[in-house]
């Protein structure tokens, strides 16, 4: 049988291990507030202040993450070689659609990409109107 303490730490370092193979902060959110009750354990060895403290702690945690991964994770918008490419003109060189990443040659580079428009062919020209979760979004200039 695990010690209470084990059993949270357990918990906190593979929840927070996984986090890297399966990125999205939810993992490490658990594994912080595994990690937070691991040392509530030994202030209050109470199975029930623990499991609440870990429940407190994982919603704020998430709550934060939520609120903030964007600005902590936001990407600019520039290229390999600190260029912006916001504005900039491109080719399609896969298709690219709403919910299927595609790729686009911007000044030699190509960049993986999506669109808020229905999908643009192969070899259309786009333009660059911004940046999420790390692909470029663009619109079609071939209208």
């Amino acid at each position: 049988m695990l010690n209470g303490w084990l059993f949270w730490l357990l918990i906190g370092v593979i929840a927070s291990f996984l986090e890297i193979f399966i990125p999205g902060l939810l993992l490490l959110s658990l594994g912080i507030a595994s990690l937070n009750a691991t040392v509530s354990f030994f202030i209050l060895p109470n199975i029930v202040v623990q499991v609440l403290i870990f429940i407190s702690t994982f919603c704020v945690v998430r709550l934060f993450f939520k609120v903030n991964a964007e600005k902590m994770f936001e990407l600019k918008l520039q290229g390999r070689n600190s260029k912006p490419i916001a504005g900039q003109i491109g080719i399609v060189t896969k298709v690219v659609g709403k919910k299927k990443k595609g790729y686009v040659l911007i000044g030699g580079e190509e960049y993986t990409a999506i669109t808020a428009e229905e999908s643009i062919q192969k070899q259309a020209s786009v333009k660059i109107i911004g940046l999420y979760r790390g692909r470029v979004v663009v619109e079609s200039l071939d209208r």
